[in-house]
């Protein structure tokens, strides 16, 4: 599964009431955390037998938005994150009439 706990906040009873959970993309690798109070009542699974995969359930069961969505969420993170790797300040020349592109000629663009 994509999604993980990473701890989870329990009362003095021992009752789990939130969860810390990440998500990591099958298909780029980045991740998106957050926190999730559990809906109340809480059930009947006391902590010590709270595992991960039980954990992941409650989750995965409570969240909005499931897999689906953060792989989409973050593949679109990830194309803007390429797009900013390929964007580079130009000044313009000295006459200040035109951009500088003589640095890069690929940047060149006749179709303006």
């Amino acid at each position: 599964m994509a999604f993980n706990i990473t701890s989870a906040t329990i009362t003095d009873d021992g009752i789990i009431v939130s969860l810390e959970w990440q998500f990591t993309s099958e298909t780029n690798g980045l991740s998106v955390s957050g926190t999730h109070s559990l809906q109340m009542p809480p059930g009947t699974v006391a902590v010590a037998s709270a595992t991960k995969e039980i954990m992941i359930g409650w989750l995965t069961d409570q969240l909005e938005e499931g897999e689906e969505y953060y792989n989409a969420y973050l593949d679109r993170v990830k194309a803007n994150l390429d797009f900013q790797e390929t964007l580079r300040e130009v000044t313009f020349n000295d006459d200040n009439s035109t951009l500088n592109l003589d640095d890069d000629p690929t940047t060149v663009n006749d179709s303006y």
